[in-house]
């Protein structure tokens, strides 16, 4: 999950007309979704809050997009879990996806006088076993593209490739967000969500 944020800009008419008329949409396609973000985002704070006493920055709406591809792809008592958590009633995420797909896609677009991008992705085992379902459910909600790495044959490698995607898609704002030893041989599955900000 990455949020990077970068000020600067200037006043253009043109551009913030566009850029009310898209918040507009945006607001719009909110309705539904803002409870579930308000919620998650109060919970969360109070969590970082307890943990940490200096200052923090983060994207509730990062995290809870991340929490979300996950909750996808898992049954059980982890569904209803991760459901409970981004504040479901039971364990349909069909729903939520529905309401976040469009937003992804109004988020993303340009021509506002600001710079907003959204990205996902995820890289899969070369051997693991992934449900069709889960990839297209991925590609449908989330627009993820997914790789295959060899984690077990060169671990550095594939955290070498997962850094220059994360850092290509922070405007280079965040660099080795992985560490040396932090991708293993064990890694089957790693999901990201960047949002790079500038406006």
């Amino acid at each position: 999950m990455l949020f990077v944020v970068q000020g600067g800009s200037r006043y253009n008419k043109t551009a913030d007309k566009k850029k009310k008329i898209l918040s507009k949409k945006i607001e719009n396609k909110m309705v539904g979704v803002t409870p579930l973000l308000n919620n998650f985002n109060f919970k969360f704070d109070e969590i970082v809050a307890e943990k940490n006493k200096g200052n923090v920055i983060f994207s509730p709406f990062s995290i809870y997009t991340a929490l979300a591809m996950v909750g996808v792809g898992t049954e059980g008592n982890t569904r209803k879990q991760i459901a409970n958590a981004l504040g479901l009633d039971g364990d349909n995420f069909a729903p939520l996806l529905q309401m976040l797909s469009p937003l992804y896609k109004d988020l993303s677009k340009g021509g506002t006088g600001t710079t907003l991008d959204i990205a996902n992705k995820a890289w899969v085992g070369k051997n693991t076993e992934i449900l069709k379902s889960y990839q297209d459910n991925l590609m449908k909600y989330f627009d993820v593209e997914m790789g295959r790495e060899d984690f077990v044959k060169d671990p550095e490698a594939v955290r070498k490739t997962i850094n220059d995607w994360v850092e290509e898609k922070t405007g280079h704002n965040i660099k080795d967000l992985f560490t040396p030893g932090s991708i293993e041989t064990t890694t089957q599955l790693v999901l990201a969500n960047a949002i790079y900000f500038k406006g």
